[in-house]
């Protein structure tokens, strides 16, 4: 019995997203990082700029969410 064919059906054959999900999961990594940071303070002063940079990590995010969706709809339509 070949199995070969089987194997095929499971392999992707699209894997222009693949950078879009590796560009995600950096940003993540950030925003977990960040929180952490927010977490582990204590002054006010010093968790402005956290809440700033977190919001920014994730418009990034919105942004690599908006290309994937984009994609998809030109990929599966």
């Amino acid at each position: 019995m070949n199995i070969d064919p089987i194997l095929k059906l499971f392999i992707p054959k699209d894997v222009s997203f693949f950078p879009l999900f590796e560009e995600q999961t950096v940003i993540l990594v950030k925003a977990a990082d960040l929180l952490r940071s927010l977490m582990m303070t204590s002054k006010i002063e010093e968790r402005e700029p956290i809440i700033m940079q977190i919001k920014q990590i994730e418009h990034d995010g919105d942004i690599v969410i908006h290309k994937v969706l984009q994609h998809l709809n030109k990929s599966f339509i």
